[in-house]
């Protein structure tokens, strides 16, 4: 699963470059006061609907990549790790669904149709 949620904290939103701003909509960058509010939504529910050992990952700010890991561990994701962009900052988490049982999994699937 990817998601490209907004991620800009609320207090962030004035300072970014302008060029940014001019491109995208306050919706589509906010998220929230601390940037994570999104995320905070949709870990929850990733965990019910990925696959065994299934991996989710987001974009993030360059400055949230402690935040961003201690999030998904505490959601319990499992194989955490915080990729880089090609300036070498911190842009992508990842992380892997604890393993899971399928009838587990199939509930899941069924609470969709």
């Amino acid at each position: 699963m990817v998601a490209n949620l907004p991620y800009i904290p609320k207090q962030d939103y004035e300072n970014l470059e302008p060029t940014v701003k001019r491109f995208e909509p306050p919706h589509a960058l906010v998220g929230g006061k601390t940037g994570f509010e999104l995320y905070e939504r949709i870990l929850p529910q990733a965990l019910k609907v990925l696959y065994s050992k299934g991996w989710i990952a987001f974009e993030i700010d360059y400055r949230q990549g402690k935040h961003a890991t201690k999030l998904m561990q505490n959601y319990g994701f499992i194989n955490v790790e915080i990729l880089k962009d090609l300036a070498s900052k911190d842009r992508v988490v990842v992380g892997q669904n604890r393993k899971k049982s399928w009838s587990k999994l199939i509930s899941s699937f069924l609470i969709f149709d």
